[in-house]
């Protein structure tokens, strides 16, 4: 073909390829769509033959997503897509195709793919073949059988895929499997294809490993991923996409797929139970990212805890309990926390448990019944009856009542978890979370009201109890809060903005008076995620009741949408994923000494609280 020939494209339609002439062509032009859908060959300069071809011989390429394939007239670009098609008479931006016979030759192990009216194989322009189909109108596409040598299909298929702004992460995901159903390698794969390493390709293909619910949210159709938004005055539920970098995690922690899938994670299985753990994943990041911020790594740690649980409770044949219901006030006093009243309580068939709704881990209980006062013998009865006034025995103290001797051990729990939680404190005050983190801490500390606590003096006094006897530097003595106001280094500013908005999460625990709320929740996923700190038996207790109540209003408030669960569902034999890692942005502890007695300072008031 001369250059003079070049100018101009030749189109045949309906007609049988002439590949020898075809392919001595070496340069090839595409048009223009007027919806904007180009091929990546565009950039090409000169024409290459081209034919019009009906739609109904050429075949979508094995290896590509079917969506690709599947027209939704719901959709704009389809829908203007076919507008164009149909007014055209045809696709106007030439799609590239093979023959059948040179795909064959080189992937024959895929003959049992295509019908007997087959002639060609599409490698670009799927979607404008599939219009054409259905419009009845011929296929405008280039013939180029050279493709077929060294992947060379796999590549341009690939390149023109991610020149579109419509293909999903997932449909890559497909692509991709069907790749390496082929024969290719990830490894292979990352070195034919620009822009796709081997990390990524196995990033995409973690999502093939998703439960159809999970696929649902990423599309922003599962009414259990929403966001809370106002409209009238009221809260709708406003349903949102799951970013597939946050699917991917989920999908890599509970892999649920065929395991004889090429993209499968190690231990994928499609059992039913690591269906529900994906599904539950979904729902406590709905619930625990609003209320505490939780990532998507730390729920999966959390469920995956929760699971190892379960299944240590069945195996074990511990029964599981709410004991707010189960004990009433005296919840606190039946928690067992050594091993050897767990392991008495176990013998005597008087173990029980429930799933820590913060860490997820087994609380043991005892359900022993309480020994009731042993009735006085006769010969008792007798000398008291047999004694003189003289001798009688001094009149004693009354009894306490039920409700006192309640109140007392409540004021000691109360104590006791006060205690602990500002040893917790002192180890996290000198730990300024990462930038990303504090930022989004701060932001809510203005929403939930822990910004105006933090700059009031109380929470100044604690602060500075904290910093002072933390060791911190600079050291700033007793003149913490005076110096502080007059501090000009942001980084120090940081440091005590962070003291500050800890002390005020402290304040607002100790200001209980019967209940906690979300703020609370947030503040003891806080020490959680800084310390591992591990709630008393009472805060156990208060959070639990907390959740129950939150969650009971909001089922109230919303009777018609999805009720939130109030603790994570326990599945039925649920395999355990392989490995299951804390999140990367969750830093450890260092070993921080504790100071023996932590005294509150006598000007900080909401000590008396």
């Amino acid at each position: 073909m001369t250059a003079t020939q070049s100018q101009t494209a030749i189109v045949l339609p309906f007609s049988e390829p002439e590949r020898a002439e075809e392919n001595q062509a070496e340069n090839r032009t595409d048009e223009v769509t007027a919806t904007g859908e180009e091929s990546a060959a565009a950039a090409d300069a000169s024409a290459f033959v081209t034919r019009l071809l009906d739609p109904t011989t050429v075949a979508p390429h094995p290896f590509n997503s079917a969506i690709r394939s599947q027209p939704d007239w719901s959709e704009p670009r389809w829908a203007a897509l076919r507008s164009s098609v149909a007014e055209r008479g045809g696709n106007t931006a030439a799609g590239t195709v093979v023959t059948l016979e040179a795909f064959l030759q080189a992937r024959p192990n895929l003959a049992d793919k295509f019908s007997e009216n087959i002639k060609y194989v599409t490698i670009c322009g799927h979607r404008r073949r599939a219009t054409t189909e259905v419009t009845g109108t011929p296929f405008k596409a280039e013939i180029d059988d050279s493709l077929m040598e060294n992947n060379g299909d796999i590549v341009r298929m690939t390149e023109d895929n991610k020149n579109r702004e419509d293909i999903s992460e997932l449909e890559e995901a497909i692509m991709f499997e069907n790749y390496i159903r082929g024969g290719v390698s990830q490894r292979s794969l990352a070195k034919l294809l620009t822009g796709y390493t081997q990390p990524t390709i196995s990033r995409r293909l973690a999502l093939l490993n998703m439960c159809p619910e999970i696929l649902e949210a990423i599309n922003g159709k599962s009414d259990l991923y929403y966001d809370e938004v106002e409209e009238d005055g009221q809260k709708v539920k406003k349903l949102k996409k799951l970013p597939t970098a946050e699917a991917a995690v989920i999908a890599q922690k509970f892999p649920y797929a065929d395991p004889s899938s090429p993209a499968s994670k190690k231990g994928a299985t499609l059992d039913e139970g690591r269906r529900r753990a994906q599904i539950q994943v979904l729902k406590t990041m709905n619930v625990r990212g609003r209320e505490t911020g939780w990532n998507v790594e730390r729920v999966c740690a959390y469920v995956a805890q929760v699971i190892e649980s379960v299944t240590t409770a069945e195996k074990q044949k511990i029964k599981l309990i709410k004991p707010s219901k189960e004990f009433g006030f005296a919840a606190a006093e039946r928690r067992l926390t050594d091993a050897a009243g767990i392991t008495k309580a176990r013998k005597a068939g008087h173990l029980a448990a429930e799933v820590d709704t913060t860490t997820g881990e087994l609380v043991y209980y005892t359900t022993a019944p309480k020994k009731k006062p042993e009735p006085p013998t006769p010969q008792a009865e007798t000398q008291t009856k047999s004694a003189s006034p003289v001798a009688a025995a001094p009149k004693t103290k009354a009894e306490p009542s039920e409700w006192e001797i309640a109140k007392k051990a409540e004021e000691a729990n109360k104590a006791e978890a006060r205690k602990l939680r500002m040893e917790s404190l002192l180890k996290i005050v000198g730990k300024t979370p990462p930038q990303r983190e504090i930022l989004w801490m701060f932001a809510r500390s203005y929403h939930n009201g822990i910004a105006q606590t933090a700059g009031g003096g109380d929470a100044g006094r604690l602060a500075q109890k904290l910093w002072l006897e933390s060791n911190l530097e600079p050291t700033l003595g007793d003149q913490f809060r005076e110096q502080m106001a007059e501090e000009e280094d942001p980084k120090l500013d940081l440091r005590a903005a962070w003291a500050r908005m800890i002390a005020a999460y402290e304040l607002h625990a100790r200001t209980w008076n019967g209940m906690w709320n979300r703020v609370d929740i947030e503040y003891f996923d806080l020490l959680y995620r800084m310390d591992g700190y591990t709630p008393t038996a009472w805060e156990s207790e208060q959070l639990s009741k907390t959740r129950q109540r939150l969650a009971d209003q909001e089922a109230v408030e919303e009777p018609d949408d999805v009720e939130e669960p109030d603790d994570v569902e326990e599945p039925d034999d649920v395999e355990e994923p392989d490995d299951v890692e804390e999140p990367d942005d969750v830093e450890e502890p260092d070993d921080v000494e504790e100071p023996d007695d932590v005294e509150e300072p006598d000007d900080v008031k909401a000590d008396d609280q």
